[in-house]
């Protein structure tokens, strides 16, 4: 995980027409992005209860800029003020920040616009799973170790003229008895002009990241982004100035890292010949798609939520899926238990295999989603029970993975994977253990209150 940084230098905070304030800028990229500012200050007691009131925070505008003590210029975006205290010899201000960019001054996030952004997202390395180090013998029988050629080969179109490239990232250190390589690879987004940071985040890096979610079945995340207006691999007289983005995710924190590729759901190597056709199917299915995706990530980011809300997420999913995916007809006039025997018998391999379990699945999805949402009482007998509920849940997760998958025409091993990483799945409750229970090979965290053993 990217470490803590910190920055210190000046910020104009009330506007440039005052004088600069000395601050801290801490970004940590699993919790927060924090400036605090101080202030020297001679004030009597009435003007510290004066100046307590709020007046001096009201002033604070929603982007900062300031510069470290390296003259680089910084700039803060959606800025609030967390805390303002005053004293009569100091006045000090805590300010959290959306985002932000260190090596740039922009007047606001829009105006922010770039040529290249290299993305380095969590588990990418170990999805391409390319082996960079090979083993020769030296010419005098020593072991020596090389790297091996660059794959060229991974850049693939995102439109007409932009670019996505996959490549190493190769950091070295060297010290009296050792020499270190640190090997990883980032997601180089090319543009044929520069784009602002709202189409490059929010239009291709996220769409990107959410892919790399469904193929890998684990939870990606983007532990970095630099950016620069001119373009690294296009020879230039100069090097390319980077630009680094700030912007916090709690969920690095606890980000899978630690996963090799063969336990993936759809390795790179099995994509690789077909990867450019899946990008692009990816990029057609997310614009007639998104509000399904963004269902499918909310409840696969928020493992945490309620399982009610999760079941919520799902079903609203599976109904936008119905009639956004064009492979049903007369989908308006029907109800959410028609749109799903209609997506069942579609998939009903999947289906056979991950809810056969479930009698009357359809229906009774519909009629919990119903006594949920509008609480009918006469129907409650038709709903499942709070036990049901989780397992449904739990198992509605990977069959929509498998509709998503399906809609980028991959199937076969991966959809297998995901079949037997669910299909024989066991629950456990509190209530349900006892001495006498068998002791399952392996159990693992799912539904709230609830385990699961395989």
């Amino acid at each position: 995980m990217s470490q803590k940084q910190i920055f210190e230098g000046k910020w104009w905070v009330r506007g440039r027409e005052q004088p600069p304030l000395f601050g801290v800028l801490t970004f940590d990229p699993a919790r927060e992005l924090k400036l605090v500012v101080k202030n020297l200050t001679d004030l009597t007691l009435d003007e510290v209860v004066s100046n307590s009131t709020g007046a001096q925070m009201s002033r604070l505008s929603p982007v900062l800029h300031g510069e470290d003590k390296h003259g680089t210029a910084i700039s803060l975006f959606a800025c609030g003020t967390d805390s303002h205290t005053v004293s009569s010899g100091l006045e000090t201000l805590e300010i959290s920040a959306l985002a932000g960019l260190i090596g740039e001054n922009v007047p606001d996030w829009q105006s922010a616009k770039f040529l290249t952004a290299d993305v380095h997202f969590t588990l990418l390395h170990e999805w391409l799973n390319e082996s960079l180090v090979e083993y020769n013998a030296a010419i005098d029988g020593r072991p020596a170790v090389a790297l091996t050629p660059s794959h060229e080969a991974w850049v693939y179109k995102l439109g007409d003229s932009e670019r996505l490239r996959f490549d190493r990232d190769i950091s070295t250190h060297q010290s009296v008895s050792e020499y270190k390589w640190n090997l990883n690879h980032g997601a180089w987004f090319h543009f044929p002009s520069e784009q602002s940071l709202s189409v490059i985040y929010n239009e291709r890096i996220t769409p990107v990241r959410q892919l790399l979610s469904l193929l890998i079945g684990e939870r990606v995340y983007i532990e970095r982004v630099d950016l620069y207006h001119t373009d690294p691999y296009v020879p230039a007289g100069k090097p390319a100035s980077k630009i680094q983005l700030l912007r916090p995710n709690r969920g690095l924190r606890s980000a899978p890292r630690e996963l090799h590729a063969f336990r993936m759901i759809a390795p790179f190597t099995e994509l690789e010949l077909t990867f450019q056709q899946i990008l692009q199917r990816w990029f057609t299915v997310y614009q007639r798609m998104e509000p399904v995706i963004d269902l499918y990530f909310a409840v696969v980011f928020n493992k945490r939520l309620p399982v009610t809300t999760q079941f919520l997420e799902l079903s609203q999913a599976f109904e936008a899926y119905h009639s956004r995916s064009g492979r049903f007809e007369s989908a308006e006039k029907k109800t959410l238990a028609q749109r799903l025997d209609d997506i069942f018998r579609l998939h009903s391999n999947e289906a056979a295999e991950l809810l056969s379990n479930i009698p009357d699945a359809a229906a009774r999805i519909r009629h919990t989603r119903n006594y949920l949402t509008h609480y009918d009482e006469k129907i409650h007998s038709k709903t499942f029970s709070e036990r049901e509920l989780s397992q449904v849940t739990f198992w509605l997760l990977p069959f929509l993975q498998i509709c998503l998958l399906k809609e980028l025409e991959i199937t076969g091993a991966p959809v297998r994977r995901i079949v037997h990483r669910y299909k024989d799945v066991h629950f456990i409750d509190l209530d349900s253990v006892s001495d006498d229970s068998p002791v399952p090979s392996e159990i693992k965290p799912s539904a709230e209150g609830q385990t699961t053993s395989q």
